[in-house]
């Protein structure tokens, strides 16, 4: 006959709650950046129009004279012509191509943030309900690369979660189950 399961450790009972609570902070932090970024997208939208429309309204000069001045005998000297130096890039090419590749790293960094937002909800959930102890480990492992704070809810996670008294209740919570 089996010996009745221990209870969870109170501490442990905290620190996965805590662990779940810092899930939702950090997911409402994403979501800041996400709504960040999008407002950061638009900004340099504006930027990049009106400095596309103000080159487009610049006069074109296509060379400057200098008027003829007296020399100090009366004779009238010239003055060399100068000519504005030529330019092979127009600069309307190289805004909207720039846009193009500020538009590629913000689809970049969109993505990121929702994926990483979705894996921290569905990993709150899992330590919530105390199963799928290895998924959660793995969005820790993820969440290490967003320096600093979602470096120290991952390693936080993975610290708590790697807890043989952790990974006990996970085990008999997920036994339970079936």
């Amino acid at each position: 006959m089996d010996p009745p399961p221990m209870p969870e450790d109170p501490r442990d009972t905290d620190q996965l709650r805590l662990l779940v609570v810092f899930h939702y902070i950090y997911m409402g932090l994403q979501a800041a950046g996400l709504a960040f970024l999008g407002l950061h997208y638009f900004i340099m939208r504006s930027v990049f129009r009106v400095i596309e429309k103000t080159q487009k309204n610049e006069p074109k000069v296509s060379e400057k004279r200098e008027v003829e001045t007296l020399g100090t005998d009366g004779e009238a000297v010239p003055i060399e012509t100068v000519r504005p130096p030529e330019v092979n890039v127009k600069g309307e090419e190289f805004f909207s191509e720039f846009g193009s590749l500020f538009i590629v790293f913000y689809v970049i960094g969109a993505v990121f943030l929702i994926v990483s937002l979705i894996l921290n909800f569905l990993a709150a959930r899992a330590i919530s309900q105390r199963k799928n102890r290895t998924f959660s480990m793995v969005v820790a492992g993820f969440n290490c690369i967003s320096f600093p704070l979602g470096t120290a809810l991952g390693v936080f996670s993975l610290v708590v979660l790697g807890r043989q008294s952790v990974v006990t209740s996970f085990e008999r919570n997920e036994d339970q189950s079936r």
